[in-house]
């Protein structure tokens, strides 16, 4: 007669054989993750920044500080090769009074030359509002800052030169122009109509302070050739020109 208990306790010692294989086979997974190396916390905090948003903004965030920092110098280089050029070149120009020569005609100290910043040249609070009184912390409130006390010119100016060059127009001919297209003497001074500001170019005899003003469609100067069309430049945005270092 067949013991039924004998198959009884042939399944349940194979199945009790599959749960130890089973257990010593996660164990062996668990030891070869444990044998990897994990990789250390990101620089905000986190295993794996680039699935964390609040790590994406914090970097998106320190790219645009870099930006800003990075005009703001554009900027006051611009203003210091225009204070250069006033006091009669880089011979000529002292920061505390005494020391002269130490920037070239640029802008740009001779000795020491400030880099541009970058993730591995990174701005501090300060540089971020470099010659700005007052810490910014988004793009709105730095050129906010930034254009504080900015000089808007009125009909009448003469756009100066520094601007002339560093500014990009709308020009009725051409679409788009950076000031270099046009010799600074060969542009009108600033007129008004309903568009907003604007000025036009200048033939070789034409000045500013003629008798009458020139209203032929027509010019010849230097900068266009011979009987070429007169050109009309207007701010590339907004209404009014603005200058680039001078202040109110």
């Amino acid at each position: 007669m067949i013991n039924p208990n004998k198959f009884a306790n042939q399944k349940i010692q194979e199945l009790g054989q599959n749960l130890f294989q089973g257990e010593e086979f996660a164990q062996q997974i668990a030891n070869k993750q444990l044998d990897q190396p994990v990789p250390p916390p990101g620089p905000y905090g986190d295993i794996n920044p680039i699935m964390n948003k609040e790590s994406r903004e914090a970097r998106r965030q320190e790219r645009k500080n870099i930006r800003m920092a990075n005009k703001a110098l554009r900027s006051s280089r611009r203003e210091r090769a225009k204070d250069i050029k006033a006091a009669g070149g880089p011979e000529e120009y002292s920061v505390d009074g005494y020391h002269k020569g130490e920037y070239n005609k640029r802008g740009v100290k001779i000795d020491n030359p400030q880099k541009r910043y970058s993730k591995k040249n990174p701005p501090d609070g300060s540089d971020a509002s470099f010659g700005i009184s007052g810490y910014v912390n988004d793009k709105k409130q730095f050129k906010s800052a930034l254009n504080q006390g900015t000089y808007t010119y009125k009909k009448g100016d003469l756009i100066d030169e520094t601007d002339h060059e560093e500014t990009t127009y709308k020009s009725s001919n051409e679409g788009k122009v950076t000031g270099k297209r046009y010799n600074v003497e060969n542009v009108s001074d600033i007129q008004v109509d309903k568009k907003g500001q604007y000025m036009t170019t200048l033939g070789d005899d034409e000045y500013y302070g003629m008798d009458k003003r020139p209203t032929s469609s027509r010019v010849s100067s230097y900068d266009q050739g011979r009987n070429a069309l007169r050109d009309t430049l207007r701010p590339s945005k907004g209404r009014k020109f603005k200058s680039t270092w001078k202040k109110k």
